[in-house]
């Protein structure tokens, strides 16, 4: 039974049908719980219901507090440099330091960590000790930010953290072992296979992957002779990384493991052929959309696109519709099942996955007519409008992204914003230049016309995050704009914010480059 139990069934139950007993409680939290006055004999009725609902509130507090002090942080033992293994990386240079710190103490910069990371990483710095734990305690629980603070764990960290009951996992693809070097990218782990070859499958994967970005062909190689004694887990993680440095030579293997016996292999294969527009995979979409749509080019009126359902066959399915990032982007199910599940209750899904999977540059010779044109087309699907923008665009994030910024821009200087907002989920991080300097416009305008309390939640959301969205030459004219609406004495708090976040990210970028 989980230590939060008892709390939950007389939250449910309610105190006045189950009093609240502490003695059900861990002893740690029960030691937790401030000390209460005996109530006075004869006491009740309304009272003992306060008193009740009082002593669980009281226990819900002391198991929140004594559950974070429970979470396992680095100790501080570890924020000393000394008896740490050498590092191949050379310090990160001073300037940065207080801007990390900065971030760190700040919850609204906080979104601004995986950018000083990355930069980190990029440079091929090291953390001194004390920052790096603080890092990692941070964000010991934090999701969005882990692939970042593992690109900033060297070989010394690795060896330090590989006892953690967090991080140790984590840090496990970076330890080194006999044989091997320590898992930096730079080492000689690409020529001794030792770690392929005795390594747990995190740490295979990740030799792997480094073999991958530094000799394709090579990882192409180790990947054919060791396919067939592979686990799933393994072939997944495989074909997941053939995505990095990918080639028209990759189709056999690819199109081998778009029929592998796992779910998980097909649907990672699947991902990876769409990036090829030679692949039978894309070609077999191509088909699936000529076949079923039928253009008519009317005179002096909108041209009509009619589409028509597309049979779930065993064929169909063989290709893994249905899986994630194939059609609209708020779509979670996976799978051939959910491909059925969507042609049953919504039978124009399948449709749009395959329009999903067809390169942007690919529907002239398909149907006549450009994704431009087939957007402003009067679309339908048996005989009932059909809007396949969504698949259109998520496409085209696979690609260029041209069409996204055409109909983004189109849309800002037709004034028509709720099309403009409406494609925020498509826009790409960070924005473009030009897409930036056109953010910045309409912030201008949002923030110049109303009231502090009169600003919309997406003006204010978009001021939020215009330090991680802003391309980094548009900062100083988004700081400028920043600084001109933001009133010292009568500023809201996400305009200062915002102010302070652009100042912490030009300063991070001047860095990004060393002076010449």
């Amino acid at each position: 039974m989980s230590d939060l139990s008892p709390l939950a069934q007389t939250a449910v139950i309610g105190t006045g049908a189950r009093p609240f007993a502490s003695e059900a409680l861990p002893r740690a939290v029960a030691e937790a719980l401030p000390a209460r006055q005996e109530k006075a004999e004869g006491a009740g009725g309304a009272g003992d219901a306060a008193d009740g609902t009082d002593a669980l509130l009281d226990a819900a507090a002391a198991y929140g507090a004594v559950h974070r002090a429970m979470i396992p942080s680095v100790p501080s033992s570890a924020a000393r440099d000394t008896g740490w293994p050498t590092s191949s990386r050379p310090l990160a240079p001073e300037a940065l330091r207080p801007l990390l710190e900065q971030i760190l103490v700040s919850k609204p910069q906080q979104q601004l960590l995986a950018t000083a990371l990355g930069l980190v990483a990029e440079r091929g710095w090291r953390l001194p000790a004390p920052l790096l734990v603080r890092v990692l305690n941070e964000t010991a629980y934090r999701h969005e930010e882990r692939d970042a603070v593992l690109g900033v764990i060297d070989e010394r960290a690795a060896a330090v953290l590989r006892e953690h009951p967090v991080w140790g996992k984590r840090v496990e693809p970076l330890v080194s072992l006999p044989g091997g070097d320590s898992g930096g990218d730079s080492g000689d782990d690409a020529v001794d296979d030792s770690v392929w070859r005795l390594g747990t499958t995190a740490q295979r994967l990740a030799y792997f992957r480094r073999l991958r970005a530094q000799d394709p062909a090579a990882a192409r190689t180790l990947m054919v002779a060791s396919w067939k004694k592979e686990r799933a887990e393994a072939r997944e993680g495989i074909v997941e990384a053939l995505g990095t440095g990918l080639g028209e030579a990759d189709l056999p293997l690819l199109e081998m493991a778009v029929t592998d016996r796992s779910g998980g292999v097909r649907q990672a294969a699947a991902q990876v052929l769409l990036h090829l527009p030679g692949s039978g995979l894309v070609q077999r979409a191509e088909a699936l959309a000529a076949s079923h749509m039928s253009v008519t080019k009317r005179f002096l009126r909108t041209t009509r696109v009619d589409c028509r359902p597309i049979e779930v066959t065993d064929e169909v399915l063989r290709d893994e519709y249905g899986e994630r990032g194939t059609g609209d982007p708020s779509r979670v199910d996976v799978g051939p099942p959910a491909a059925r599940r969507a042609a049953a209750g919504y039978p124009p899904a399948l449709l749009e996955e395959v329009v999903g999977r067809v390169p942007i540059d690919r529907w002239p010779a398909l149907i006549g007519l450009s994704a431009g044109q087939l957007l402003e087309a009067e679309v339908t699907f048996e005989g009932e409008p059909l809007d396949l923008s969504s698949a259109l665009f998520t496409a085209d994030r696979r690609g260029s992204g041209a069409l996204i910024e055409a109909c983004t821009a189109d849309a800002f200087e037709r004034g028509d914003l709720d099309r403009f907002t409406d494609m925020r989920r498509y826009w790409p991080m960070p924005y473009s230049a030009e897409h930036s300097r056109r953010m910045v416009s309409f912030l201008r305008s949002a923030l110049d016309s109303h009231r502090p309390e009169d600003i919309g939640y997406w003006t204010t959301q978009e001021t939020t995050r215009l330090p991680v969205s802003c391309h980094a030459t548009v900062l100083p004219e988004a700081l400028a704009l920043m600084e001109e609406v933001s009133r010292p004495d009568s500023a809201p708090a996400f305009l200062t914010d915002a102010v302070e976040g652009l100042r912490l990210r030009l300063r991070l970028e001047a860095l990004r480059t060393p002076p010449s």
